[in-house]
This record gives C-alpha cells, structure tokens and sequence, in this order.
C-alpha cells in the first residue's frame, strides 16, 4: 500500500518559509510549509534533487494517538497590558485507520527520500515507542536490512512508570544507508 501511494503522490504547492546561505543554492537551508510528500514529490520532479541529498533527518508522528496544540505567546496584548497566551492546533497524530494508515502514509515518503539521497546518504529516522519495531521493519524492506547502520537510543529524564509498564524514558533514531558507500 505505501509502494502504490508513493506512485500516486503529485508534486504540490510548498511556500518557502525562510531560507538562509547562498540563493544559487536555495535549496539549502530552506524552511518549508506544505504537505511533506507533495514537497519531497516536487524536490524529485521540479527541481532535479534525485540523489543530492546527503543526509536527511525525520521526526515523523510517533503514532501517539493524540492531537497536539502550539502555545503563541503575545507578550502586552491581554486585558490591561499583560502577556496572553493562545492554543492553537498544531497537527493530529491520528489515525482511523490504524497501524496501517501510519505504516502506509511513512512508507511513501520514505520511498521519496530514498530516492532523493545520494549514494553515500543517509535517513536518521526519530520515533518513540509506539512504533519503532514496526519503523524498522519498514525500513529494511525498502532499504534493506544490510543497510541498517545504527540505532541511537535518546534517554530524557521525563516520563514515569505506570503500573503496567516501565519508564518510558528514550526515543529512537534509526539510521539507514541508501548504499554501503556511506
């Protein structure tokens, strides 16, 4: 299922946020706000970026299951000039469907950043518990397991055990090859 929406995704629409270093290579350091596989589609397609990319960091949803809100801070613009502080959704990290749904929608992108890295790049995958172990399948199948370079495990001193489990105190970040020229 993630194979053939991978080869259904169009480039889409992406605004360039900000950009930072040389405008020849805009490219670089580009902060970018659009949906991430109608952009990764467009890096392919519009702007000839298979197999440029050197490393590629993500922080997928970790299938949490929540909703998450960002906190704007206007510092003097409450009643009588004190600060003010407003929710405002962020994104949702749920899924209908499932597993599934997840597993799929990640697959298609990894497939598109697999093909936008060199042959020296790599993919530093960031997850949490949820679905780590179900990641890694993933990215052995379209990677390949011999590219597996490393796993890094995060540890933080937030989160306490519950009754049913221990302390949930450490991310993941899985480390994949396109190649064995790393």
């Amino acid at each position: 299922a993630g194979r053939s929406e991978y080869e259904t995704i169009q480039a889409g629409q992406y605004h360039t946020a900000e950009e930072t270093g040389d405008r020849e290579a805009a490219w670089q350091n580009r902060l970018v706000l659009g949906e991430n596989g109608a952009f990764l589609k467009a890096l392919l397609q519009n702007e000839k970026m298979a197999g440029k990319l050197q490393m590629v960091y993500i922080d997928p949803p970790f299938f949490s299951k929540a909703t998450y809100d960002a906190v704007i801070h206007l510092e003097g613009m409450g009643k009588k000039g004190e600060d003010l502080s407003l929710k405002v959704p962020a994104y949702t990290d749920v899924w209908d469907q499932g597993m599934q749904q997840y597993l799929t929608m990640l697959s298609a992108r990894l497939y598109l950043i697999r093909d936008l890295l060199s042959e020296e790049g790599t993919i530093w995958v960031h997850l949490d518990w949820h679905a780590s172990h179900y990641v890694r399948i993933l990215l052995d199948e379209i990677f390949g397991e011999k590219r597996f370079v490393n796993e890094i495990i995060w540890t933080y001193k937030s989160g306490g055990s519950g009754k049913k489990h221990f302390s949930r105190k450490h991310d993941t970040i899985l480390v994949y090859s396109k190649t064995a020229r790393y």
